[in-house]
């Protein structure tokens, strides 16, 4: 038998399986993207297939959809997707001031 091969069942909950962490990831995303909108950051969070678009006024950035990506940091080699979208948002959207976000 080849050792690649694997069963159509096996198939089948590896894609449920994936379908799940994916929703899981896109619920703890959601969150997130909510939190910091609520503090007054000024940013648009797209989803494709494959990653999150981070849009802050003209610029576009792009991360892939993983459980942990490498990050270039003192003391830290690798991020959560939420931690790495944090960072993104914190050091570089715009944040609104608070009056002008309760209409004072």
């Amino acid at each position: 038998m080849n050792e690649d091969y694997i069963s159509y069942e096996d198939a089948q909950k590896r894609d449920e399986d994936l379908r799940e962490e994916l929703n899981a990831l896109r619920k703890r995303v959601q969150k997130l993207t909510n939190e910091l909108k609520n503090d007054g950051y000024v940013f648009k969070l797209e989803e494709t297939s494959n990653e999150y678009l981070i849009k802050i006024g003209g610029r576009t950035t792009h991360i892939l959809k993983a459980k942990e990506l490498p990050w270039n940091s003192p003391g830290k080699t690798r991020m959560t997707m939420e931690e790495i979208i944090h960072e993104t948002v914190i050091k570089t959207a715009p944040r609104e001031e608070k009056r002008d976000r309760e209409g004072t």
